[in-house]
């Protein structure tokens, strides 16, 4: 394998989740080993991605990925853009989960670990991506001003949160502590999945975005308000100019303060939130 081209590769990527980039730039590597780094080659490697069972939307992944290592590394990319692998409407397939499921997993979470409880709640109740969650600190949370922080992903627009009272209490309990990695917050949700009795492998943290998004619109929210609140980019929604967060500093204070604008928002959404009545529901212990 040319380690020198990995090496400079992983050099340029921005210091976000870079471990799985290189990962697939190191299977490649590996796979195409001393042959010559052709357009013959890349295609077939494409081809046994999908030989493998790797879905469209990988292999599409996989061309970005090898893009980028042939051009950081003073190589023509070989294939024209006529090349690029397709991903139809058919491959794919954005699945949701059950609003049924999600009481059943936060009446269980109560008899788990703090963690499920803190990240099940975040996610329920703002749609949090899985990268989202693992990118918690304590600094992420400000208890004493109601709010938390999420530093969003796919370039949508960071964002200070209102906390309801009703959740309050699982995530100063979880208190972002420690770092959950990736993998443990795949392996958190499994959890939450089989303690419901729910074998359905393919379900992940999103599928609870996804039924959240959907229940925001069926509630009559307008899809301004709804791309807002699940913070995607301002571009793609034509919303109105962002009023944002501030942090009033002085000698006595020192208190981070939402925007009129977004604390209207959270207001007006967790008055009407389709899934935040099953938190209060359920009832909490923790005080």
């Amino acid at each position: 394998m040319r380690q020198d081209l990995l090496d400079r590769y992983a050099a340029s990527l921005p210091s976000t989740r870079p471990g799985q980039k290189i990962g697939w730039a190191r299977k490649f590597l590996e796979w195409v080993g001393g042959r010559e780094l052709s357009a013959t080659n890349v295609r077939d490697y494409y081809q046994s991605l999908r030989d493998e069972g790797y879905a469209p939307g990988t292999v599409l992944q996989n061309h970005k990925i090898l893009h980028r290592l042939f051009v950081v590394n003073g190589l023509e990319f070989p294939l024209n853009r006529g090349e690029t692998p397709v991903v139809s409407e058919r491959d794919v397939l954005n699945y949701r989960l059950a609003t049924h499921d999600i009481e059943s997993m936060i009446r269980v979470a109560h008899n788990m670990g703090p963690e499920h409880r803190c990240f099940l709640a975040l996610s329920t109740v703002y749609g949090l991506r899985r990268v989202e969650m693992v990118g918690m600190t304590p600094q992420s949370l400000d208890v004493r001003a109601g709010l938390i922080f999420v530093e969003t992903a796919k370039h949508g627009r960071q964002r200070y949160h209102l906390i309801p009272p009703e959740i309050l209490p699982y995530l100063t309990e979880w208190g972002f502590r420690y770092r959950v990695s990736e993998a443990r917050m795949t392996l958190l949700f499994i959890e939450l999945r089989k303690a419901i009795g729910l074998d359905v492998p393919y379900l992940n943290w999103h599928a609870i975005r996804r039924q959240l998004t959907r229940l925001l619109w069926e509630a009559r929210f307008t899809l301004p308000e709804i791309n807002e609140f699940m913070r995607w980019k301002s571009g793609s929604s034509g919303m109105a100019v962002h009023y944002g967060a501030s942090k009033e500093i002085g000698t006595h204070t020192d208190l981070t303060q939402l925007g009129q604008e977004e604390q209207r928002l959270d207001e007006k959404i967790f008055a009407r939130h389709p899934l935040l009545p099953l938190w209060r529901e359920n009832g909490t212990t923790l005080v």
